[in-house]
């Protein structure tokens, strides 16, 4: 779903929103791969990373 989202703001909002409902977050890093920019993926671990 992420990747259909041209704008990264709206990738990372995006990636940040639908965390809370991932069943499997062990494997959510495979998220990171649809972002253009490693500041996208730094700022999402970080997000992730304070549940």
């Amino acid at each position: 779903m992420v990747r259909t989202l041209t704008f990264e703001k709206a990738k990372l909002q995006m990636g940040k929103d639908l965390y809370m409902y991932c069943v499997d977050k062990k494997n959510y890093f495979i998220v990171y791969d649809a972002f253009d920019f490693d500041k996208s993926k730094r700022e999402l671990a970080e997000y992730i990373s304070s549940y």
